[in-house]
């Protein structure tokens, strides 16, 4: 399916552009030429149809080359390069992938970036097969892509992605945001994450362009973005704040997909102001990315609001979590049965009269504070208003009056200062009684708060501290 839409794309726009990555730019033609080829020299290799490729790399270039020559052969699996080599391997074993330490690895084979890519410049020389070269069956439960959960609340599992949940995933997203041939589509979030992966999907079946980007660097990727012409844009909010700063967008600039953390009013105010055309969503690795979207984004939005699921997606709020269903849901965890009906998640959630999606936060992050349930990112929205304030995270230092006693990280201001404010604008069960400022907040990669590492971050400011800093008992 995947390759259908890679070829039906080059038959259709062969001189069009399909992917961008520094001074080097493929045209469908090329790209569809080069997919095959490269399949081609993996199955000489030993790789085999139905077999899983491994990719760990910095270089998104050599992710989506792998992601589009496997797509004649099998299932990809691209893992995050800061991982330890421990998780790496112990991922790859459950895959069924050899253990080594090279960038790509198979059942039967090892390859080099190197190689990889003498073999991608090599393969416009191979002519043009298809997938029905390497006995590809046209199955559209097989795997397609394997993407290990984010693993920001805990050990990563890896989400076993078909073709038929990627397809029901494009054709969902682009009913909510458009994606039309000429188009660009600038990937700034890491490809061994679903949020970087899906791009190269939507680009491929709608005939667009996917413009790679090697790191974030804000003022490189604002010119890229002014240069190329981008016309879709995907985020997490930490990225967002920086291309603020950075400067202007590009006229042409339609849709920025905004998702992997809580968005705050004040951010959303100053970016829809600087006439960045925000569409707050909510998705996850398990569903193959989307879930929700807003757009366009109203004059009246508050943090939380994700919008009305895509169509096709079913979701159901039991005892307070989001439960999902749809084609797009994944076919299964790694060493597990299929997944078969609703998916209960761990994040928590409420549809309102008009049937829109509120995110309320996860819910192995809440917070037992005086005998009351409180979800740290219901405080981070509230205190996301207050002034000067450029970053925020919730978290608890252990109490034994209290329980949890809700603890703050402030990033742009004073302590002291916001302890103040939040006296004066937070009710008092939900007010931090401990407020530490600090220059920047534990992220991972797609800019969502660690968690994990929040608390062992405020008991150490607290025992260095020795209590000093703003607080009320």
């Amino acid at each position: 399916m995947l390759v259908q839409w890679l070829e039906q794309s080059a038959a259709r726009f062969p001189d069009a552009p399909a992917l961008i990555a520094g001074r080097e730019t493929e045209t469908y033609a090329s790209l569809a030429f080069r997919a095959a080829g490269l399949a081609r020299v993996f199955a000489e290799c030993g790789l085999d149809c139905g077999d899983t490729l491994a990719v760990t790399s910095r270089s998104p270039l050599t992710i989506a080359m792998a992601s589009w020559a496997m797509a004649h052969l099998g299932a990809l699996l691209p893992l995050n390069p800061d991982w330890p080599l421990a998780r790496q391997l112990a991922m790859k074993r459950l895959a069924g992938v050899e253990e080594g330490g090279h960038a790509l690895q198979g059942a039967s084979f090892r390859m080099d970036e190197q190689s990889l890519r003498e073999a991608w410049l090599g393969a416009c020389d191979v002519g043009r097969p298809s997938g029905r070269h390497f006995g590809l069956k046209a199955d559209p439960h097989a795997a397609a892509l394997i993407v290990p959960s984010s693993g920001s609340s805990g050990e990563p599992r890896g989400v076993m992605l078909s073709y038929a949940n990627l397809a029901a995933a494009v054709k969902a997203a682009r009913s909510r945001i458009p994606l039309e041939p000429g188009d660009v589509w600038q990937i700034c979030l890491p490809l061994y994450h679903i949020g970087g992966q899906a791009i190269l999907y939507r680009c491929a079946e709608a005939g667009a362009c996917a413009l790679l980007e090697d790191r974030f660097e804000p003022q490189s990727v604002l010119a890229n973005m002014h240069r190329h012409a981008v016309t879709h844009l995907s985020l997490v909010p930490a990225m967002l704040a920086r291309l603020l700063e950075a400067g202007a967008p590009p006229p042409g600039l339609k849709f920025v997909l905004i998702g992997g953390g809580g968005l705050s009013a004040s951010l959303a105010q100053r970016a829809a102001q600087s006439g960045w055309p925000l569409c707050p969503s909510y998705g996850m690795s398990e569903m193959a990315s989307q879930v929700a979207t807003l757009n366009p984004l109203p004059d009246d939005w508050q943090p939380g609001l994700v919008g009305v699921p895509l169509p096709g997606v079913e979701v159901a709020v039991v005892d307070g979590r989001l439960c999902l269903r749809g084609e797009m849901l994944m076919a299964g965890y790694l060493g597990c049965s299929p997944h078969e009906g609703w998916l209960k998640t761990g994040d928590l959630g409420r549809i309102d009269e008009q049937g829109r999606l509120w995110m309320l936060g996860r819910a192995d992050d809440m917070l037992v504070s005086g005998g009351i349930n409180i979800h740290p990112q219901e405080v981070e929205n509230l205190l996301s208003i207050c002034p000067g304030l450029r970053d925020a995270a919730v978290t608890a230092l252990p109490d034994e009056v209290w329980g949890d006693r809700l603890t703050a990280l402030v990033v742009g201001v004073d302590a002291s200062q916001t302890q103040s404010w939040c006296d004066h604008h937070l009710p008092s069960h939900l007010r931090p009684r401990r407020v530490f400022a600090v220059s920047e907040l534990p992220r991972n990669a797609m800019g969502k708060l660690e968690r994990r590492l929040l608390r062992e971050m405020v008991q150490d400011l607290a025992q260095e501290m020795a209590g000093t800093g703003a607080e009320v008992f």
